[in-house]
């Protein structure tokens, strides 16, 4: 998974039985999607090895490029985070790189523990109450959803090649999408908040900036996605893939680690492939096989980023401790 302040888990606290169900159930959902995926691949085995041969003779700069670009993708939720926080409380740049680095690794295992040690950590160094910390998340969630439709809008604005290559009967339909799935679910927390007498965001300049840096990270996940579809030799237009990236970010919203991503690339990239006649498991071959390149190369980068923000993070508590 890309860098992750823990949006996706936003809910009840940790202790309430509803919130360890959903998680639970979320897992288990991955788990089987990420298998049906699996067996997809299997089934289109001469297409994956089709995809596997052009990946060896892709130049090494394709290759390089796609396997580091999740560090920019770190770097820049670790910006929104920081810019949301920092009015809150003392928190250095490179302290909230550390807690989104070690968050990104962690929100990897079972029910995606990230978001609630982050949120602790805050509350024990950095002195900013649990229900702030959940205010920062649910005003990043919604800043987020606004970059992404910020930056689909713009591309379709300037990208004759993407209108001209898409129907628009199939292009309407997943940009309203997108759209709705981007903004409903921060503005739907908001609303909770402010039902329950709460700020529904933390306001100020830091908003905008966080928007502006989500349009940023969009098109860095395009970029990645353009990078891997050549590198599987599945070229697709970069409109195309700013669309996808939009998608994939939000499935990765959701409290499912793996696989309801994948396969939301999947059948996205399948849709808008410019002369597609219907969604197949051969047509959703390519995006599925990028998916997975990507979520390796994530992991790639998650291991040591991960492993040395912990590390970072455990002799920070033990100082502010001693």
């Amino acid at each position: 998974m890309t860098p992750s302040g823990g949006v996706s888990s936003i809910g009840p606290s940790a202790g309430r039985t509803p919130a360890r169900w959903v998680r639970i159930v979320g897992f288990v959902l991955g788990v089987a999607l990420l298998a049906a995926a699996a067996y997809v691949l299997v089934l289109q085995r001469d297409e994956l090895a089709r995809c596997w041969n052009a990946a060896r003779a892709a130049p090494a700069w394709i290759v390089l490029a796609t396997i580091l670009l999740p560090l920019v993708n770190w770097l820049l939720t670790s910006l929104i985070f920081w810019a949301l926080t920092r009015r809150f409380g003392s928190v250095g740049f490179r302290e909230m790189s550390m807690l989104i680095g070690s968050a990104w690794l962690l929100n990897m295992l079972p029910l995606k523990p990230g978001l609630m040690g982050r949120i602790a950590y805050h509350k024990a160094i950095s002195g900013i109450p649990v229900a702030t910390s959940l205010l920062i998340t649910v005003t990043a969630l919604l800043s987020g959803g606004v970059g992404i439709v910020l930056a689909i809008s713009a591309q379709l604005a300037i990208d004759g090649s993407l209108r001209d290559a898409v129907p628009a009967r199939v292009l309407a339909p997943i940009v309203a999408i997108v759209f709705a799935l981007a903004l409903i679910p921060g503005a739907l927390f908001a609303w909770i908040n402010a039902r329950k007498g709460r700020p529904a965001l933390t306001g100020g300049a830091a908003v905008g900036f966080a928007v502006a840096v989500r349009i940023l990270d969009t098109h860095v996940w395009a970029l990645r996605y353009f990078l891997a579809f050549n590198l599987i030799g599945m070229e697709q237009p970069y409109g195309v893939c700013v669309l996808v990236s939009g998608v994939s970010q939000i499935a990765g919203q959701f409290p499912i680690q793996f696989g309801l991503r994948e396969w939301s690339v999947g059948v996205s990239s399948a849709v808008l492939r410019p002369a597609a006649t219907g969604v197949t498991a051969a047509a959703a071959v390519p995006g599925l096989t990028v998916d997975l390149v990507c979520r390796a190369a994530e992991i790639v980068c998650a291991l040591p980023i991960g492993l040395i923000s912990t590390l970072w993070v455990y002799r920070h508590i033990r100082r502010n401790r001693a």
